[in-house]
């Protein structure tokens, strides 16, 4: 009975083996497939004994088994992927917001603001040359009103790029829903292979691709089970539990602050109605943007433009007409900030007040001064070359940030990938010691055969 023992030693090490050889292709037909992990037989000897009683405990060897497949994942160094993906995401959306906001404002740009109020004190100046020319009061007039559309335009796009955010912030939302109710399938088949002790591998894979997909979206805590199900929450709103997934929804409501803009506040609710706090991933970022960075931007325009009215309508009240009026605004501010060109002079260049108050409507002093205050560091054009100085320093520091942040991410999900990847030099080399193993337990089979053939013809013929 030795020699049948034998036979099934080296049979089960062709079975082992041939999974082995199995396995590491598996690993190399998916050497680029994202989210793979490769994985690996563990092997344990089968330990046949019996109990005598005389002889006591008899120990034979029964070969090789197959105890798992495991699957090579660093938890660690893959949570710590998953969270650096995030955070790179939201750095780097922050970045893009506030680089479309700075073209939006156009900065110093030909045609900007900056151009058309530059513009605008030109022709002041101009006019200080000729205040009896009604043309020359009519290209201010027409300056004036550039001066205005151009501000009008900024706060549109502002406005625009506001409502784009919204559309975004919104769209991740939904794309947070559809990735929660697939993980929860996922959970649901996991849950059952693991019960049927079937290999789950695949699905844990697909499974860990689709949670690093949502944490690049928001800062979720991810917790594993023993039944190999995981919950997932956000702000601690389940999104996923039990096979089971929730959906959370963006939400706009009225706020005193944003209302002077003309804006509304937006929130993520849960199923329960509570406000959700985001804490990181592309979501948090949109919400920053929505309720911060570009209100923010917007009352910086908002305060040049109320500089200007007020800069530019103190000097012109102190001045006269060439229709001797004076006490006249040349711009108005609207509800919600809007500059306008005054109904006090809009289309009556004869109100232009070029001249000093006692000099005549001839004098020029006025125009001058309406001029100068291109020149001081503290009028209209300083406010604004200062706003737009600071806004490119946020948007190169928020720009080298996201650059860290990715660079971090990358370094991060390289060492997870070294932990978990497939090698192909590691692969081609245990599948040269897989083979050179299974050929041995082949020729130990014929060996055995062999023996057990000689053993079964050749009894008995002895001596004859």
């Amino acid at each position: 009975m030795g020699d049948f023992s034998s036979l099934n030693i080296a049979y089960t090490g062709l079975n082992a083996h041939q999974k082995r050889i199995s396995v590491i292709g598996e690993n190399i037909a998916n050497v680029d497939t994202p989210g793979y992990h490769r994985q690996r037989v563990q092997l344990s000897p089968i330990d046949n004994h019996s109990v005598g009683l005389i002889t006591g405990v008899n120990r034979t060897g029964g070969g090789v088994e197959i105890t798992d497949i495991a699957r090579m994942r660093n938890q660690i160094l893959s949570e710590h992927a998953r969270h650096q993906s995030g955070v790179a995401s939201s750095r780097a959306r922050t970045a893009d917001t506030l680089q479309q906001l700075e073209q939006t404002v156009g900065g110093l740009n030909p045609g900007g603001i900056h151009d058309q109020m530059t513009t605008l004190f030109n022709s002041f100046d101009d006019l200080s040359g000729a205040p009896e020319d009604p043309a020359m009061r009519s290209v201010v007039l027409q300056r004036a009103e550039n001066v205005a559309q151009g501000f009008a335009r900024t706060v549109s796009g502002i406005n625009q790029l506001r409502d784009r955010t919204i559309a975004n912030a919104t769209d991740t939302v939904r794309s947070i829903n559809s990735i929660s109710e697939q993980i929860a399938v996922l959970d649901v088949e996991v849950a059952g292979a693991i019960a049927v002790d079937a290999d789950p591998n695949t699905l844990l894979d697909k499974r860990d691709l689709l949670v690093s997909e949502l944490s690049s979206l928001a800062a979720v805590d991810v917790i594993q089970s023993e039944d190999g199900q995981v919950t997932v929450s956000l702000d601690g709103q389940l999104l996923v539990t039990n096979g089971r997934a929730n959906s959370i929804a963006i939400e706009t409501s009225a706020d005193a602050a944003l209302g002077a803009l003309g804006y509304g506040k937006v929130v993520v609710v849960g199923p329960g109605g509570r406000e959700l706090a985001v804490g990181g991933g592309a979501l948090a970022a949109d919400l920053t943007a929505i309720a911060q960075v570009i209100p923010d931007g917007r009352r910086e325009i908002d305060a040049v433009a109320l500089e200007l009215a007020n800069q530019v309508n103190a000097a012109h009240q102190a001045g006269v007409g060439l229709d001797a009026s004076t006490g006249l605004d040349m711009f108005e501010i609207g509800p919600l900030g809007q500059l306008t060109v005054s109904a006090d002079v809009a289309g009556q260049p004869e109100k232009v007040a070029a001249a000093a108050a006692g000099s005549g409507q001839l004098d020029n002093t006025n125009a001058r001064l309406l001029a100068q205050l291109a020149d001081i560091p503290t009028g209209p054009l300083g406010v604004l070359v200062e706003s737009v100085g600071t806004m490119a320093a946020t948007v190169a520091s928020a720009t080298g940030s996201a650059e860290a942040a990715q660079a971090a991410s990358a370094q991060a999900e390289s060492l997870a990938l070294a932990a978990g990847g497939v090698s192909l030099d590691e692969e081609l080399t245990d599948l040269i010691t897989a083979q050179r193993s299974y050929e041995a337990s082949a020729r130990l089979m014929t060996a055995i055969d062999e023996m057990l053939q000689t053993l079964i013809n050749r009894t008995g013929l002895v001596g004859r």
